[in-house]
């Protein structure tokens, strides 16, 4: 009988996945069925406005995430408020912040079966001057608890997937300006 059953957490990630990829399409205006732009939905974007900025400069966001849908997700959505760069995968966020420095992390927690983007939190913060940058957990782990583990693993903020741009500006500026 024993290998007649599930395992109830691969079933999870990848329906939560799919809910994703669905969103993410629908919000830059793509038909979840097919590739062709839907232009009412462009003529209505409005980007977020930075509601508790202080600093003149938009605010530098290196986020790491590895679904190609969730990627265009992120950047439509934070366009307009942040410079946003988005990476695939641990090396590239690792010669990311060699290279320029963010004021904050956004990581996806499953990455790769090698690395998560726990395991990438505390590479980057052994950079010499990254130990301080907020970084926010952005994951489909969505059970009670999951949102006090990723803190206690060295995280400010945590998003469960699906999100909205509330979601994510939300977390951001709360890193950004923290009470």
């Amino acid at each position: 009988m024993e290998g007649n059953c599930m395992d109830p957490m691969p079933l999870r990630t990848h329906l939560l996945r799919d809910f994703g990829n669905h969103l993410a399409r629908i919000s830059i205006g793509l038909s979840p069925q097919t590739a062709s732009p839907s232009p009412r939905r462009f003529s209505q974007f409005s980007p977020p406005t930075l509601r508790s900025m202080t600093s003149s400069e938009t605010p530098r966001i290196l986020a790491v995430e590895d679904n190609s849908e969730t990627q265009l997700l992120l950047e439509h959505l934070l366009k307009g408020s942040y410079e946003t760069e988005v990476v695939a995968g641990v090396e590239a966020a690792l010669a990311a912040v060699e290279e320029t420095p963010f004021e904050v992390l956004l990581l996806d927690i499953n990455l790769s079966e090698d690395q998560t983007g726990t395991d990438l939190l505390h590479l980057i913060r052994e950079r010499d001057g990254m130990g301080q940058v907020p970084a926010i957990a952005l994951t489909a782990y969505a059970m009670p608890g999951d949102r006090e583990d990723f803190l206690e693993k060295g995280f400010d903020e945590y998003v469960s997937k699906p999100f909205t741009r509330d979601d994510l500006t939300e977390a951001i500026e709360s890193t950004l300006n923290p009470a």
